[in-house]
């Protein structure tokens, strides 16, 4: 680590581990992802489908994890705050 000259130091890198998850080659995506991390949930999930998978991909984040959806099949979209 080095001294930023902000009082805080900085990591030089960060190394990322990626699983893919592929939605054709499993049955049940929730247990697929929970398995793969030991049940702790993803840190990322990248959506290309968008809203049918929204609340399935939302049960398999990790606390503080984020979903990215890059996509969607239906112009509108409701997102049920007390669940998110």
């Amino acid at each position: 680590m080095s001294d930023s000259g902000l009082g805080f130091s900085v990591k030089r890198f960060i190394i990322f581990i990626v699983d893919v998850v592929n939605l054709s080659e499993e049955e049940d995506l929730v247990e697929a992802i929970m398995n793969r991390t030991n049940g702790s949930g993803a840190d990322i999930i990248m959506n290309s489908v968008g809203s049918p998978y929204f609340e399935v991909a939302s049960k398999c984040l990790a606390s503080e994890g984020a979903q990215i959806i890059i996509s969607t099949f239906q112009e509108e979209n409701t997102i049920n705050l007390k669940s998110f």
